[in-house]
């Protein structure tokens, strides 16, 4: 009797798998580096507060130096093969699209507003956008233009594999948020929320991704709104009125992004994946 040869599956072939193993170890690796960075800046004790302040400086750097290298690493693996949507097709849909996240930017501005918020200094304003650009980059790489493209790529065969595609790597993306836990300001159950919050927010910008196959939309909005987070400050305890709007901003992204891959648009989607692109 002939026996079959079972091949044996590569990383990539193991999706869930390998969007784990990348999304925990890549973070840890620039917890780890900012850390380091910080330390080595900053030996003596009693400096606790300026060292903190390199932490975090460092930890924004690390994130951006990190997600060129994870493309420049994707080209060379498959040899300028792998594509993350960094390309002017579909640009203004996937601008237009995401801009839906708009919301939330207008919100983190105007809210603060409401209790005596007031613009944060001029002098703080390059952290601020750095702050920005560091998650709206790095985790759009990371998220949607790897684990996403990863997920969409592998199981490309598989029934409802665009639905199922999204909704883990939006988990992923919210579970991912629970690494806060390290940091003594960020209790449980606030977190729980972000990582609800996030979990929408990851299925709407990969919903986005899904349709158009180009990232610079939700890399643009993603930064805009982590930027517009911090540009206003107030002293105020929202408590639970914050609470239940960044669930409900949750709810409504996870919705917006299952609309924008429901059944009529799954043909378009599978067609628009199964071509390769000219560019990067």
């Amino acid at each position: 009797m002939e026996q079959v040869i079972k091949k044996k599956r590569s990383f990539f072939e193991r999706p869930v798998l390998f969007a784990i193993v990348v999304a925990v170890g890549v973070a840890l690796i620039c917890i780890f580096l900012s850390s380091f960075i910080a330390n080595l800046v900053v030996p003596e004790e009693g400096m606790e507060d300026y060292r903190s302040y390199i932490n975090t400086f460092a930890y924004r750097i690390v994130r951006i130096v990190v997600a060129f290298l994870i493309i420049l690493i994707m080209r060379l693996v498959s040899r300028r093969k792998y594509q993350f949507g960094f390309r002017k097709e579909n640009l203004g849909i996937s601008l237009a699209l995401a801009s839906i996240g708009l919301i939330s930017a207008a919100y983190n501005i105007i809210n603060p507003l409401f209790y005596d918020g007031v613009l944060v200094p001029g002098t703080e304003l390059l952290p601020i956008i750095l702050g920005g650009i560091a998650p709206g980059f790095y985790e759009e790489v990371l998220f949607r233009g790897l684990i996403f493209q990863n997920m969409m790529n592998q199981w490309a065969d598989r029934k409802n594999y665009i639905l199922k595609s999204v909704l883990i790597s939006g988990l992923a993306f919210g579970l991912i948020h629970l690494l806060n836990l390290r940091h003594g300001l960020f209790l449980l159950d606030s977190t729980l929320i972000q990582v609800v919050n996030t979990t929408g927010v990851g299925v709407f910008f990969c919903a986005v991704y899904a349709r158009t196959r180009n990232l610079w939309g939700p890399v643009i909005i993603h930064t805009l709104t982590d930027i517009s987070a911090d540009l206003i400050y107030s002293e105020a305890d929202l408590g639970i009125r914050e609470t239940v709007i960044m669930l409900v901003f949750g709810v409504v992204y996870l919705l917006i992004g299952l609309y924008l891959i429901r059944s009529k648009k799954q043909g378009e989607i599978t067609k628009l994946w199964k071509r390769v692109p000219k560019t990067v």
